[in-house]
């Protein structure tokens, strides 16, 4: 029994992403994907939120060229990983993570590269 490790419940995970996002913040400049970061820092100076979104064929392409998996298995995964990140957001924020309201720059990246994602994103930030 010693030795079985310690699960968390998504309440303690909750908690603890918070301190953990709230610290690294409060000591060096950084770039946080997800983690309701939109929701934990809201409040934090010189916070810039960005939702980053794509269309479903989008989507498809990227993961099963990425993945080498077939367009039903790509579907499955977007699916339940969606699913899976809109309930956690959806309890511990009380929004979508889709409400754009939540951001102060939404991109949608169809039919741009990675790099010029990276420069409207820079140009934004002046």
């Amino acid at each position: 029994m010693g030795d079985e490790p310690t699960l968390l419940t998504t309440d303690e995970l909750f908690r603890s992403e918070t301190e953990i996002l709230k610290g690294i913040v409060h000591d060096e400049s950084c770039i946080i994907a997800g983690r309701t970061a939109f929701y934990v820092l809201k409040d934090q100076p010189n916070c810039l939120n960005i939702l980053i979104q794509a269309s479903m064929e989008h989507r498809l392409a990227r993961i099963m060229r990425k993945q080498g998996i077939s367009r039903e298995e790509a579907e499955e995964i977007i699916n339940n990983v969606d699913q899976m990140r809109e309930n956690y957001v959806s309890k511990y924020t009380g929004t979508t993570r889709y409400d754009t309201r939540n951001y102060d720059l939404v991109v949608t990246i169809d039919g741009k590269t990675e790099d010029e994602v990276v420069d409207l994103i820079l140009k934004f930030i002046g």
